[in-house]
């Protein structure tokens, strides 16, 4: 009986374009070519340097597919190789939290002498990461009231500040 022979045939790497902490996955596919059952060690190699392996079982005319999920926290292009197959991926850095402040309101519109107001506003995280942002609101020049609101990458609320104020009407 023939022995086992290997042939690594495909890799792909997904997505090839990442964030900082994203996973990539790698996936080799390997057949036996041969006219035995054997195993077969994939070896992924990330700038040249092992990064993980894993040993198949394969029988005369079967394939498999191996998956690999790395994640990378340092920005930069990752050269990847299994068995002499070779690929990439780039991992770039996030943007930290940038706030989108829009839909201010006051409620109710006209205050009478005596009455507390809710002012209220939407505040959006445009980018990928978390991030805080303080909501001050600022009657003549002084300060109110302050809230502290931590929104996720892409979020957005509506929240709102309570004021009340004696405003004195002159005749």
């Amino acid at each position: 009986m023939k022995a086992p022979s290997f042939k690594v045939k495909v890799l792909t790497i997904s997505p090839s374009t990442v964030g900082c902490g994203e996973n990539v996955m790698v996936k080799v596919e390997v057949e036996n070519v041969g006219g035995d059952v054997g195993e077969y060690t994939v070896i992924l190699l990330l700038n040249g340097t092992v990064e993980a392996s894993e040993t198949v079982m394969l029988n005369a005319g079967e394939f498999a597919t191996v998956k690999f999920i790395t994640i990378k926290d340092v920005a930069g292009i990752y050269e990847v190789e299994a068995n002499e197959l070779k690929g990439s991926f780039e991992v770039i850095p996030q943007k930290p939290a940038e706030f989108e402040i829009s839909k201010l309101t006051v409620t109710p519109s006209e205050i009478p002498v005596v009455e507390i107001a809710t002012i209220s506003v939407t505040v959006k995280n445009v980018r990928e990461l978390e991030g805080s942002y303080n909501i001050t609101l600022m009657i003549n020049v002084a300060v109110e009231s302050m809230k502290t609101i931590t929104l996720a990458g892409s979020d957005e609320i509506t929240d709102g500040l309570r004021a009340k104020k004696c405003i004195r009407m002159e005749r």
